[in-house]
């Protein structure tokens, strides 16, 4: 199989969260407008747009979306408040290697705000010479499940054949991207959603290691 780009997710995929950080945030944004929401739905809708998912969760729990941006805001604090909880998965820095040695192109997306992403890969000290793309949904179109930033990094890095592209994530959102944009797709079992979930999508990989996507390529 030849692989000539990777889109890698960020949270949850190259960088894991502790205590679940994201889902909290989630929840304590929520209950801060007096609003309890269903964690199951809430992990189901993991890796969607974040604006897309409260309204989803709000319609759910029979409220209207006028809180939605009070909601979002509450979130963003969150997230800023948890930036410890965030640390780099550990094959990360290993499969990035592996891929610049095979001279595959390295993409890292994110469906956080611009200043969340900031703030949690400067923590992690990372390089951004390590990706040849980086991008964040919203500033370049929707974001998962459209394959925006999939067809973004294709445009910017000259990579025409859609076969010779890798998404992956750990969400059904990221593999319903990559299918989207009709590339390849693998899915890391992180936990952030079931596995059993994740298989219904049928990534074309299943991943229990992110290490595992050097014997892939």
């Amino acid at each position: 199989m030849k692989i000539t780009a990777v889109l890698f997710d960020f949270i949850g995929t190259t960088v894991m969260e502790r205590e679940d950080a994201i889902n909290m945030a989630f929840e304590d944004a929520f209950r801060s407008s007096g609003i309890t929401v269903d964690s199951n739905a809430l992990r189901q809708n993991r890796g969607k747009d974040k604006r897309e998912l409260i309204d989803t969760l709000l319609v759910g729990s029979n409220h209207t979306a006028k809180n939605r941006e009070r909601i979002y805001a509450s979130f963003h604090t969150n997230v800023k408040n948890s930036l410890d909880k965030f640390a780099l998965n550990p094959g990360t820095l290993t499969v990035l290697a592996h891929l610049r040695k095979k001279g595959i192109k390295i993409g890292l997306g994110s469906g956080l705000a611009r200043d969340l992403f900031e703030l949690i890969f400067d923590r992690l000290l990372w390089d951004k010479t390590l990706f040849d793309y980086i991008g964040i949904a919203k500033e370049v179109g929707e974001g998962r499940p459209s394959p925006d930033m999939i067809f973004d990094m294709m445009k910017l890095l000259n990579v025409s054949h859609a076969d010779e592209f890798l998404k992956i994530g750990d969400t059904t959102a990221d593999i319903m991207e990559g299918k989207n944009a009709g590339v390849k797709t693998a899915v890391l079992l992180s936990g952030t959603q079931p596995e059993s979930a994740l298989r219904q999508t049928h990534p074309d990989f299943v991943l229990n290691k992110l290490e595992e996507l050097a014997s892939i390529l």
